[in-house]
């Protein structure tokens, strides 16, 4: 008895929980700063963001989910900040610069076949003046793709986007690749697959370690 009473009240549970069509929570592609909320009239989009759960019958997956890092360094007379996005599920890098106080995208570029599969993690990390220290202020961002490689770029406050990355590096044998960090302070990013993860000098692009 104690047995089907649990059963049932799991049910109740299960009953009690919102279907991802009614979720309000899910990402559709959004992303916003919450301290920020009050000031957006209307919230940016990314350029791309990947079948909702909604046409895939509520089955989740990482390939759901829309990948996105936003500067610490804020762009253009250090009124903007600069969001990385996937471009298109198929390669491409999505750059856009957001101007917090008005809620708007000011500009967005997008650069076909970067890899030659769907970005799968990014992250940024201030260098210069943005980081504390002497020079142009900026950012390091590691790009990790589905086909096994990453690439590096160098994002300068006051100069004009890059079109192409500093450094490609891979590792991996092709495996997707997870995870990424850098910290432009200690030279160094990594990559993590689900064999193996890389650390990588940034200055070159060498390997200095890989744990398998």
């Amino acid at each position: 008895e104690e047995s089907k009473g649990s059963t049932n009240d799991e049910k109740m549970e299960a009953d009690d929980l919102p279907s991802p069509k009614d979720d309000k929570h899910i990402d559709k592609g959004c992303f916003i700063a919450q301290r920020e909320l009050p000031h957006f009239k209307s919230i940016p989009r990314l350029p791309y963001a990947p079948q909702s759960a909604d046409d895939k019958k509520g089955v989740y997956d990482s390939d759901d989910m829309a990948v996105a890092s936003i500067s610490k360094t804020l762009f253009a007379s250090r009124s903007l900040l600069l969001v990385l996005s996937d471009g298109d599920g198929m390669g491409a890098l999505a750059m856009q610069l957001v101007d917090p106080a008005k809620g708007i995208v000011k500009g967005e570029v997008i650069i076909p076949s970067i890899h030659s599969a769907r970005i799968s993690a990014i992250a940024m990390d201030p260098i210069g003046t943005a980081a504390g220290h002497g020079g142009v202020g900026g950012e390091l961002a590691i790009i990790g793709a589905a086909d096994g490689t990453t690439t590096l770029w160098r994002f300068i406050s006051s100069h004009y986007w890059p079109l192409r990355p500093r450094l490609r590096m891979g590792g991996h044998g092709g495996r997707k690749i997870h995870s990424v960090a850098i910290n432009s302070a200690l030279n160094l990013c990594l990559s993590v697959s689900d064999r193996k993860c890389c650390i990588f000098d940034i200055t070159n692009g060498a390997i200095i370690r890989s744990f398998a």
